[in-house]
């Protein structure tokens, strides 16, 4: 056998693994206890949070995406402004849906029966 082959050990060759955060202990401050987690979206969080006054300036720019695939000077700026209208269109309908079941969390119709 060669120095080599003596000398390797598996534990060389695989990296660790990357582990998990953990929770934070008992003793943690305040501050950070008082801040709710963001689940990997903070401007969109941040956004929806304020109802969304960006909204508009999305749409205007989604009605110029929507022209520029219909009328664009070439096929490729065609191409691309449809594909970028696609994506306009549907970030709008995520967020319009999520505007709409937060105002249905902060007003729950009454149930009947």
């Amino acid at each position: 056998m060669s120095d080599d082959l003596k000398n390797f050990k598996i534990q060389d060759a695989v990296k660790k693994p990357v582990e998990r955060p953990r929770a934070a202990a008992p003793g943690a401050s305040s501050e950070e206890a008082s801040e709710p987690e963001s689940i990997g979206f903070p401007f969109i969080e941040a956004q929806v949070e304020a109802d969304g006054p960006w909204l508009d300036g999305m749409r205007e720019r989604h009605a110029v995406l929507d022209e520029m695939g219909k009328n664009g000077a070439s096929p490729k700026e065609k191409a691309s402004g449809k594909k970028a209208a696609l994506g306009y269109q549907r970030a709008l309908e995520l967020l319009d849906h999520l505007l709409a079941t937060k105002a249905q969390m902060l007003n729950p119709e009454p149930e009947e029966g």
